[in-house]
Order: C-alpha cells, then sequence, then structure tokens
C-alpha cells in the first residue's frame, strides 16, 4: 500500500512534466505522418509545351452594373451612436460655428463699493473665485472698467483679443 501511495505522489507531483511528454510525442506522431505523406505523393509532370502559339478568342462580357444600396448611407457616417463626435447634419454645421467662437467661462457673481468710493468686482472661473479691481488681471482675464450702477464689468480676453462686458 506503501508503493501505491508513493507512486500516486509522484504522479500528481509530475503530473505537468507527463502532460508535456504526452505532448510531444502527439506531436512528432503528427510531424512523421505529414512527412511520410509528402514523400509517398507521385510528382505532377510538366505538362507538353506547345511549338506553336494558340490564340483562344476572348468572350464580351460586360460586367453587371453596380447595386445601389437601398438605404440612405450617409446616415450610417453621421448618426452612427456608437461614434462619441456623431451629430446630425445640422448640429455639426452649428457645433463648428461654436469653435469658432471662444466661450466665455468667467462670470461675474457681484459688484461692491469699497469704503474709498472704487469698486470692486468678484469673479470666478470654475472653483476659483476672487475680488478684482479695475486694473487687475483674473485668469487670463484684464478688469479693464466697472459700472457699479449697472453692475457690470468689461473684460479684455489675453488669447483671444476680445472684450467682453458681464453683469447686468
Amino acid at each position: 500500500m506503501d508503493i501505491l501511495y508513493k507512486a500516486g505522489a509522484w504522479a500528481w507531483e509530475n503530473k505537468e512534466r507527463a502532460v508535456l511528454c504526452v505532448m510531444v510525442v502527439v506531436l512528432a506522431a503528427q510531424l512523421y505522418r505529414i512527412v511520410t505523406e509528402e514523400q509517398t505523393q507521385t510528382p505532377i509532370p510538366n505538362p507538353p509545351q506547345a511549338t506553336g502559339t494558340l490564340e483562344v478568342p476572348q468572350p464580351n462580357i460586360q460586367p453587371p452594373p453596380a447595386a445601389q444600396p437601398s438605404y440612405d448611407a450617409a446616415a450610417l457616417v453621421d448618426q452612427n451612436p456608437f461614434w462619441a463626435t456623431a451629430r446630425p447634419r445640422g448640429q455639426q454645421q452649428q457645433t463648428e460655428q461654436r469653435r469658432r467662437e471662444p466661450q466665455v467661462d468667467v462670470q461675474l457673481d457681484r459688484v461692491t463699493q469699497m469704503a474709498d468710493g472704487n469698486y470692486r468686482a468678484r469673479l470666478s472661473r470654475g472653483r476659483t473665485s476672487r475680488f478684482v479691481s479695475e486694473g487687475e488681471t483674473f485668469e487670463g482675464y484684464q478688469l479693464l472698467g466697472i459700472d457699479g450702477e449697472a453692475g457690470t464689468v468689461e473684460l479684455y480676453h489675453d488669447e483671444t483679443g476680445r472684450t467682453i462686458t458681464l453683469g447686468g
């Protein structure tokens, strides 16, 4: 019984090697079969060479006309729901116009009058927010002027060179 236990333990520890050996034997047998089949096949004799020229008339066959699809193929390109950038045709032109126009991403929160009579504007862009006086810059915008009575500010955007009025 002890011999069977040891043989089982040895087989369990070396099962990967046994599988590898079986695979190598099967591969060798298949290679042997392929090589012997190639050697037993008779070679194809060379066809006889023609001594003169033989002209074969070519048939006059016209290719069939190309089939037109029964659906609108442009819809597959423009409105494919699996493309992140796909948009209907009308929206595509509007999107191109919006890209040309720079987006104003700064907001006017409030205009405050200080004790000395000057005005300061609280501007915010995303999570950034702070008070700005005339002539100071904020996130790429320069504050040109503050109208305290109307509650508006005039900003100059450095990247586009445009003047923007906020508030009102």
